[in-house]
């Protein structure tokens, strides 16, 4: 119905860097159907914490959905023109072990929209609960985001909707995986209801 020019998909995409073949087969039906449907819409895609191998041995199963024409960070973090959209997407998937790369791109990759994706706790934003539960990622501050550098930044890793600035955003989950479910609701409906 929106019919978007743009999707950007900050990581968590599965549960596990193992996912069963019923958890693979619904998401790159859903995947696909996006891709026919809306066949001029581009995709980008990163590795979060739970998609991303802890061996360097195990290839990373994100890769399955390039060969439908998404673009995939997985293993680097790298700019991904967009010049039908005058758009560049910095990536930066979680990657274990590797600190975060500069977040900020080059004068040539620069176009007239200039968006990072990111998967990462932004320390002041993601209750510290939630990340001493979680699985280990990438923390960041608000400042080493460089928001005004950015015209948009998409964050993955906190699966509640959550603005960090007017120009940056988690984009939650359409289910709720981590340890806490009840947490994670609370903290959607700004409820303490539910947090137990």
């Amino acid at each position: 119905e929106l019919r978007p020019e743009l999707i950007l998909v900050g990581g968590d995409v599965f549960h596990s860097s193992r996912p069963s073949n019923a958890a693979i087969l619904p998401a790159f039906r859903q995947f696909l159907r996006i891709r026919s449907e809306l066949p001029e819409t581009r995709i980008v895609m990163i590795a979060g914490d739970h998609d991303t191998p802890r061996t360097t041995e195990s290839g990373n199963i994100l890769a399955l959905f390039a060969q439908i024409g998404v673009s995939v960070a997985a293993n680097d973090s790298r700019a991904i023109p967009i010049p039908e959209l005058d758009t560049t997407v910095l990536a930066v998937p979680d990657i274990p072990g590797m600190p975060l790369p500069q977040l900020a791109l080059n004068a040539a990759d620069r176009l007239r929209y200039n968006l990072l994706l990111i998967h990462a706790n932004v320390n002041e934003v993601v209750p510290q609960y939630y990340a001493d539960l979680d699985r280990a990622t990438n923390s960041i501050t608000r400042k080493e985001l460089r928001l005004g550098d950015w015209d948009y930044v998409a964050l993955g890793h906190y699966h509640v909707h959550q603005m960090v600035e007017p120009n940056a955003y988690y984009s939650g989950s359409l289910d709720y995986t981590s340890l806490n479910v009840w947490f994670d609701i609370g903290e959607e409906f700004g409820s303490t209801e539910f947090t137990g």
